[in-house]
């Protein structure tokens, strides 16, 4: 199974959905849970109708409820107040409503999806525990009881990322930088705290005239931050436009991640969506992204601020987080993203919000 996954630099906010031709229409209210109801038909009284309501925090529905008996004369407005608890910040949240006559299997008057919060990202590494380290044979060593993380010096690449005996790596080669050229490793640093440890690299693209900075901060329990930062290098008297079509990294997984459930959209309205391999599917503005084996053991990717595209094929398993990037971009370039992997020990369960 092939995974790409691109890091969109621009956020596309989720737009509410009118239906035409509904005759009921709902608005946020300035105070927080209060919804604004109007019926725009100037002939239609609705009486004793029922409000079905969801609240979805990062795709999955969070409460739910109804509101019976309402009233809605023609051309009139009326605020009704959801008992909704705010979502953490960087949750991104909607609103769905169904509005309904009394009489049984009867059709919904009107249907709408109202966006509350947008996404905010979530790139937090929290201390967990102790961490250990080692520095020999220009291999840098971290660990923990649940964590064993290595990289080699002399080029500054990844070499090893296991959680519980879970290998998260296919093997040394599994995360590269994707570059339309090579990178030449400066500098390798370190930042070791008792729970916390930092690993900075920085490359040279010659052949782009850019700098490559990367950095990995991990805890005990073996959640990893990925930040990657491309510029111009300005100490270059050859510093020119070069055509960059691809900026991430490539990350190979072990064999048997095979299934996938990701959130994201592929309209205005961002869903929970789950696929296995051999497909292909892609997948626009994704937030987070599942990927585990038959067992439910794997790996979850977390975008920051911007959002992820996805594409999956069957040829191997491979993921790719790149960036949109202009052909020619303008000097001095300065492009930068950062996304989140916390380790699946287990398959979490999320299910797709069952219609109201």
């Amino acid at each position: 199974m092939k995974i790409l996954i691109f890091c969109l630099l621009s956020y596309c906010c989720g737009m509410p959905f009118f239906a035409s031709g509904q005759p009921i229409r709902t608005a946020l209210a300035p105070t927080y849970g209060n919804l604004r109801i109007t019926n725009d038909s100037l002939l239609k009284n609705y009486t004793n109708i029922t409000l079905h309501w969801q609240f979805l925090v990062n795709g999955l529905v969070r409460q739910q409820g109804s509101a019976p008996g309402l009233t809605l004369l023609p051309g009139h407005s009326r605020t009704l107040r959801l008992p909704l608890k705010p979502p953490a910040p960087g949750e991104e949240s909607y609103i769905k409503v169904e509005y309904r006559k009394p009489l049984r299997n009867s059709p919904p008057l009107a249907t709408q999806t109202l966006p509350l919060t947008p996404w905010g990202g979530d790139t937090r590494i929290p201390a967990t525990g102790e961490l250990s380290f080692t520095d020999s044979n220009n291999v840098f060593s971290i660990g923990s009881p649940t964590l064993q993380l290595s990289f080699d010096k002399e080029s500054g690449w990844l070499l090893q990322y296991t959680v519980k005996g879970q290998t998260l790596l296919a093997d040394s080669n599994g995360l590269r930088p994707a570059l339309p050229a090579p990178p030449h490793l400066q500098l390798f640093s370190t930042s070791t705290g008792s729970q916390m440890v930092i690993v900075r690299t920085e490359y040279t693209v010659p052949d782009l005239s850019c700098l490559l900075h990367l950095s990995y901060m991990v805890n005990s329990n073996g959640a990893l931050l990925v930040e990657s930062t491309l510029e111009t290098d300005t100490t270059r008297q050859d510093s020119i436009l070069h055509p960059i079509d691809r900026f991430g990294v490539n990350w190979t997984l072990p064999t048997g991640a095979d299934s996938l459930t990701w959130f994201g959209a592929t309209d205005s309205i961002p869903a929970i969506h789950k696929a296995t391999a051999p497909t292909a599917v892609p997948a626009d503005n994704v937030r987070w992204c599942d990927i585990y084996d038959s067992t439910g053991k794997g790996l979850r990717l977390t975008a920051d601020s911007n959002f992820l595209q996805l594409h999956i094929s069957s040829l191997r398993t491979h993921i790719d987080i790149d960036s949109h990037l202009p052909s020619h971009p303008a000097l001095p370039i300065h492009f930068h993203y950062s996304f989140k992997v916390t380790p699946l020990l287990t398959e979490t369960p999320h299910q797709p919000a069952k219609p109201i």
